[in-house]
């Protein structure tokens, strides 16, 4: 018997043990997984998290892809290593995000968005779950058509975005912003700022 006075039968399953899917993961996506959240451990959220680290452009392209599905990013924490240029790379966009996104005080450089798309941004959509935080974009968002939302990081923001910052030149038919297009009711925007043209 347990301490909460279940009874325990030799041979049941446990539901509280953990599997560790992270080599799975990481060869049908090509990034990296590892169990360190570099201190960032403020709730138990943080620390059910898969973490990703992100370091070129090659990986921001293999990120987007993954986050084609709405639910795919919601238990992943990612960690940007390193500053990245997307000038001459084949990275468009991530189309929709719910987990968190830690730039660490790094830049995304070279950002275009030009595709017509309802919603762009560096982020195009991200969802209530979602914290982008510590983040620098350098870019523009010009998109073809007529856009609802345009952002310099997210294009429609239903979640958190926090001491971040974007350069560059933003243009839109609708609703447009430096950081983010349109924010969602649920949207916080905090300690954020924005310059270019």
């Amino acid at each position: 018997i347990d301490e909460d006075g279940n009874e325990i039968r030799e041979g049941d399953e446990s539901t509280d043990s953990v599997t560790d899917d992270a080599d799975e993961e990481t060869a049908s996506s090509g990034l990296t997984f590892g169990d360190d959240l570099s201190g960032e451990l403020s709730s138990d959220s943080i620390l059910e998290k898969t973490t990703i680290y992100v370091g070129s452009a090659d990986d921001m392209i293999k990120l987007a892809k993954n986050c084609r599905l709405d639910t795919w990013s919601r238990d992943k924490y990612v960690v940007l290593t390193n500053d990245i240029m997307l000038d001459e790379s084949d990275f468009k966009y991530i189309p929709i995000f719910g987990g968190v996104f830690d730039g660490q005080g790094h830049t995304i450089s070279g950002t275009v968005v030009s595709d017509a798309e309802s919603y762009t941004g560096l982020f195009c959509i991200t969802q209530e779950s979602a914290t982008i935080k510590d983040l620098h974009v350098e870019g523009s968002g010009i998109p073809s058509g007529h856009q609802l939302a345009t952002g310099g990081i997210v294009g429609d923001n239903y979640g958190v975005i926090s001491n971040c910052t974007f350069d560059g030149t933003i243009e839109g038919y609708d609703y447009t912003g430096g950081i983010a297009g349109y924010n969602e009711q649920t949207g916080v925007i905090s300690s954020c700022k924005s310059s270019g043209y």
